[in-house]
């Protein structure tokens, strides 16, 4: 009959025998699905808003793909870019994370611009208009009191000296002491706001990748 100490010394052999055995042996093979699994792209979205760009301008385009029911997908790699004209729009990528080209006017015209992104394209189309004359701001300085307004005028003129009308002109304040109204016109009204901080603010009218700076100064 083994004795004890036997036993145990053949238990330790058996085990060191399987050990080296699973060692040498191919492990299994097993598929871990992923955990999340993103959707497929099905469209995709090209931001060329306000799109309108004069001449010899820059402005910055981005592309984001979406799925079946309108959420944005994140995938890996950028997006490749073309246009119908190069030789009205140039394009130049910025940031392939972001899906970013940086984009010059070039001559008056409309050019489309595409992006695609896992196979998928979208596109947006840009108006390329003369180029613009620096803006000008009537009056180029205004001073309000709290709750206070007054009118603005701003001036586009092409090179050629033509004035331009009817564009969309973006307005706003970094510093939260005014607002507009209307918002995208050529001629506003400015109001100070009536929590505002007293000091000088700087309202900033865009349009066509032009832009220039109103001194906003709001007194109690």
């Amino acid at each position: 009959m083994p004795t004890p100490r036997a036993i145990v010394r053949g238990r330790l052999l058996v085990g060191m025998a399987l050990a080296i055995l699973w060692t040498c042996a191919s492990p299994p093979t097993v598929e871990v699905p992923p955990l999340f699994r993103l959707p497929p792209v099905r469209h995709v979205n090209v931001y060329a808003y306000p799109n309108l760009l004069a001449v010899d301008r820059l402005d910055t385009l981005e592309a984001n793909g979406f799925d079946s029911t309108g959420v944005g997908v994140w995938v890996s790699g950028a997006a490749t870019w073309r246009v119908s004209d190069s030789t009205r729009l140039s394009m130049r990528e910025l940031d392939p994370r972001r899906r970013q080209v940086e984009v010059r006017a070039l001559r008056p015209g409309l050019v489309e611009v595409v992006a695609t992104i896992a196979g998928v394209s979208g596109r947006d189309t840009v108006r390329i208009i003369p180029a613009l004359l620096p803006l000008e701001l009537t009056p180029a300085a205004v001073s309000l009191r709290r709750g206070d307004s007054t009118f603005v005028r701003l001036r586009i003129r092409t090179t050629d000296g033509v004035a331009v009308r009817g564009l969309f002109v973006s307005w706003w304040d970094t510093t939260y002491r005014a607002t507009t109204w209307p918002h995208f016109s050529d001629s506003v009204w400015v109001r100070a706001l009536e929590r505002a901080s007293p000091g000088v603010g700087a309202l900033r009218a865009s349009v066509a990748g032009a832009s220039v700076t109103l001194p906003v100064t709001v007194t109690p």
